[in-house]
């Protein structure tokens, strides 16, 4: 018998963004990066989240112009909720020693790299005295709503600044998504450097006028901490996430996940790997104290809003399983 009712299924596949959430279910299974029991689980557990939001929010009928928000809302806050049941030592939970066997890899010793959103890192995340330091290389600009002010940078170069305590580097209920320093460190020096770094790390959700920042992350940082390699758990609603990698070199660094580059998915090539990529726990501010950051600049490209491009992205995905028709038979198989 089913785990949830075989309509959850059948509204999941019909829309885009659940495609590519299953497609990557699969790819994480074939990798062995997680078990069927731990897919049943997640997939019960959205279900009950999406027939919350409904009962909460819809009690005549959610319309179906926005189940497909809905659908990934719900998705998102299972791993709220459920304290982030995934394979990177966050919880307890769930025995997932499988993942971490393949996520054993040794870490590079130059480096780790992540991007953010320069302005609400620099209000939220930075010590209010190192902001009054670097007053002298930027332009603060007018509020930007709950976000907080803006902060437009008047030079490129690196600098270093204290973090403010109580906050940690990764969102406190997700994960901090790491790569390879030498992945940014070709892209700096260009005008667009937000846009490319942006498309080749796939993060689509940095959209025009976002301004980002490239933060150093130690080796030191990550000492005694669980570092995996990422899973549809840890992506959620992520449109652009891909599992598995395209390239058979790519897919042989089984610690590593990679990245779909945008730019090269939105110009019809036929591998899109991006950058080697990894999760963690999000770090406590007192246990970094301070980190060096450089501005990227503001992107000037949005991706992803062609029409077709999230079908475009679920059929690609969905080849290895054997197209639509496939990837209905194999979850049908791991959910019984």
């Amino acid at each position: 018998m089913p785990i949830v009712p075989n309509d959850f299924l059948d509204n999941v596949l019909g829309c885009p963004q659940g495609c590519i959430v299953v497609c990557n279910i699969l790819d994480c299974f074939d990798n062995s990066l997680v078990d069927q029991t731990f897919i049943k689980y997640i997939w019960s557990k959205w279900y009950n989240a999406l027939l919350t939001r409904k009962r909460k929010n819809y009690p005549r009928g959610m319309p179906t112009r926005i189940f497909q928000r809905e659908l990934m809302f719900a998705l998102d806050n299972v791993q709220l909720s459920s304290a982030n049941p995934d394979p990177t030592g966050c919880s307890g939970k769930n025995d997932l020693r499988l993942r971490r066997r393949v996520c054993t890899g040794r870490l590079p010793s130059a480096g780790f790299e992540t991007i953010t959103d320069n302005d609400l890192f620099l209000t939220h995340k930075v010590d209010t005295k190192d902001l009054r330091r670097l007053s002298g290389k930027m332009i603060l600009l007018p509020a930007l709503g709950a976000g907080g002010s803006g902060y437009k940078w008047l030079v490129r170069d690196p600098v270093s600044v204290s973090l403010r305590r109580g906050k940690t580097l990764g969102r406190r209920t997700g994960l901090l998504w790491i790569t390879q320093r030498k992945e940014v460190e070709p892209y700096i020096n260009f005008t667009d450097a937000a846009d490319r770094v942006r498309d080749r790390l796939g993060l689509i959700h940095y959209k025009s006028r976002r301004r980002l920042l490239r933060l150093r992350i130690r080796p030191t940082m990550l000492a005694g901490k669980s570092v995996g390699r990422p899973t549809f758990a840890d992506a959620g609603s992520h449109r652009r996430f891909k599992a598995a990698a395209d390239k058979a070199a790519n897919r042989r660094r089984q610690s590593w996940g990679f990245s779909a580059d945008l730019s090269l998915f939105e110009g019809g090539a036929k591998w899109i790997d991006g950058a080697p990529e990894r999760v963690v726990c999000p770090l406590k501010t007192e246990d970094v104290e301070s980190v060096e950051i450089q501005y990227l600049g503001e992107v000037s490209i949005t991706r992803g809003s062609a029409p077709n491009d999230d079908e475009a992205f679920a059929q690609r995905l969905s080849v290895r399983h054997g197209y639509a028709g496939g990837v209905r038979r194999r979850i049908e198989n791991l959910l019984i």
